[in-house]
């Protein structure tokens, strides 16, 4: 069985799931993150919600689980845990590499059954190739072979911004840097080289636009929060997804001085308002017409042949053979 958290009024479960008739909501993780990552944004959410946290194979709660090289393969194992529980309609909260696979998922559920989607500084193959910095592309290429303490200072740099009114977050809380750093490492630790390149890997060739299309043009209600201060993935290439995707009932939301790690900085500003988006979107429900929903054949999945996904594919077989040398040493 697929493992997954549920977690009701800050008590945590395991693989036991009984809707106490809250709104369901279901949060993913980004790149080589576990639901622990939140850092407390899940429980939080269910003193209101009913929360299902759900992580991508290879870390946390699904370190156990094969490696998935796809996108669409990583949304087919959530979408069968989403079915095995019989959820009539939930919201979806996904950042950068989870939003990806919320796009997938909608494909391959039914459109009546996701009541709204908050999207996270998300980055998209189909969408320009300045989609990475170039600090980023230099951290995510050596991180998997330097010590800890390198790792962790390179990652905190590229990940960590400051609050909306310009404090350093770890300054102001030691226990928050500790937590922080601690389950980074563990989630980094989980997933292991070859996991984390799998997951670059799955990224890097995810050139399909059909799920963006198919949330646009069935106007989907849709948080799409970006940070102001990311360093990870460009704002720009945040804006340019958002103006692909928006339709009226898409929402812009800047997450001011935010890295790519928003939950640090800006935990409890998503709460706020992802709890609105939730308690008040029947309105939107109303214009919300499943009865007349657009379908798609991909065409883009024909598209691996495009050069792009030989060389991020050749470069992450350098780097596990490099990386697999190296642990035999």
């Amino acid at each position: 069985m697929y493992n997954f958290a549920y977690i009701s009024d800050k008590k945590t479960k395991i693989n036991s799931f009984s809707s106490s008739k809250k709104e369901i909501v279901l949060m993913l993780r980004g790149l080589s993150r576990s639901y622990k990552g939140w850092l407390g944004l899940e429980e939080d959410l269910s003193e209101k919600f009913d929360v299902i946290c759900i992580d991508l194979p290879g870390v946390g709660l699904s370190k156990d689980e094969p490696l998935l090289y796809t996108v669409e393969e990583m949304a087919e194992k959530i979408v069968n845990v989403i079915n095995s529980l019989e959820i009539d309609s939930f919201y979806i909260l996904a950042p950068s590499l989870g939003s990806m696979v919320a796009y997938e998922m909608a494909l391959n559920l039914p459109l009546s059954k996701i009541k709204g989607i908050a999207i996270f500084v998300p980055s998209h193959s189909g969408i320009g190739l300045k989609r990475i910095t170039p600090l980023a592309i230099k951290t995510l290429l050596s991180t998997p072979f330097v010590s800890k303490e390198v790792k962790l200072a390179m990652l905190q740099g590229m990940l960590i911004g400051k609050t909306s009114d310009g404090r350093n977050p770890f300054e102001d809380d030691m226990n928050l840097e500790r937590r922080w750093k601690y389950q980074l490492m563990k989630d980094f630790e989980d997933l292991g080289t070859k996991g984390q390149l799998a997951q670059v890997s799955a990224a890097a060739k995810y050139f399909s636009k059909t799920g963006l299309n198919y949330l646009r043009d069935n106007k989907m209600p849709i948080k799409f929060f970006v940070a102001g201060a990311d360093k990870m993935i460009p704002l720009s290439h945040q804006l340019d997804i958002y103006e692909y995707i928006k339709n009226e009932n898409c929402e812009l939301i800047t997450l001011e001085n935010s890295g790519h790690d928003f939950v640090v900085t800006h935990k409890d500003q998503i709460k706020n308002i992802i709890t609105d988006f939730i308690l008040n979107n029947e309105k939107l429900e109303k214009s919300f017409n499943t009865k007349e929903v657009t379908h798609y054949k991909d065409e883009t999945k024909k598209q691996k042949t495009n050069i792009f996904f030989f060389i991020t594919t050749l470069i992450a077989g350098i780097l596990l053979l490099l990386a697999t040398r190296k642990n035999k040493k």
